[in-house]
C-alpha cells in the first residue's frame, strides 16, 4: 500500500509539474510579455514547484533510509547500520505495522553483534512492539547472548 501512494505522489508531482510547465510555455510564448513579467512570471512560477518536487524527492529518501535500516538490522548488517547510526539515524526509529524498533528487529533474528551496535547508541529499552520489548522477545527465543547484553545495558524483566 505504501508503495502504491508513494507513485501516486509521484504521478501527483509530475502532472502538476507538467501542468506549470504548459501554462508557463503558454503564457511566454503566446501572450509575449515584456521582460520584467516574464522574469517575475518564471520565478513565481519554478521556485514553489521546485520547492514542492524537492519535497517529494526528501520525504521518499527518508521513507528509503527508514527501510534500509530496519532491513539493516533485520539481517544483521551491523557495520553499515552502526555508520548510519553515527550520522544520526534515530536509534528508537518504529516499523509501522509490528511496531518493532531496530533493536527489536535485531534481537526477533538473533543478531548479537548487531544488538551490541544498537546498545551503544542507548535505544529504548522499555519499547513495546506488538510482541513485548525486546528484552522479553530474547527471553522467547531464549537468547542467552543477547539476554546478557540487554541486562547489561539496564533493560528490565
Amino acid at each position: 500500500m505504501e508503495l502504491i501512494l508513494q507513485l501516486f505522489a509521484l504521478l501527483c508531482g509530475g502532472v502538476l509539474w507538467t501542468l506549470a510547465m504548459v501554462a508557463w510555455i503558454t503564457f511566454m510564448v503566446i501572450a509575449k510579455p515584456p521582460k520584467p513579467v516574464r522574469y517575475i512570471g518564471t520565478v513565481t512560477l519554478l521556485v514553489p514547484m521546485l520547492l514542492v518536487v524537492t519535497l517529494v524527492f526528501c520525504w521518499f529518501g527518508a521513507q528509503e533510509r527508514h527501510d534500509q535500516l530496519l532491513h539493516d538490522a533485520f539481517y544483521g548488517n551491523s557495520a553499515r547500520l552502526e555508520r548510519a547510526l553515527n550520522a544520526g539515524a534515530d536509534v528508537n526509529e518504529e516499523e509501522e505495522n509490528m511496531h518493532f524498533t531496530l533493536l527489536i528487529c535485531a534481537v526477533c533474528n538473533h543478531h548479537p553483534d548487531t544488538v551490541q551496535a544498537i546498545l551503544r547508541h542507548h535505544p529504548d529499552l522499555t519499547h513495546i512492539g506488538n510482541q513485548g520489548t525486546a528484552l522479553q522477545m530474547a527471553i522467547k527465543n531464549g537468547d542467552v547472548e543477547i539476554i546478557q547484553l540487554l541486562k547489561a545495558a539496564g533493560a528490565k524483566d
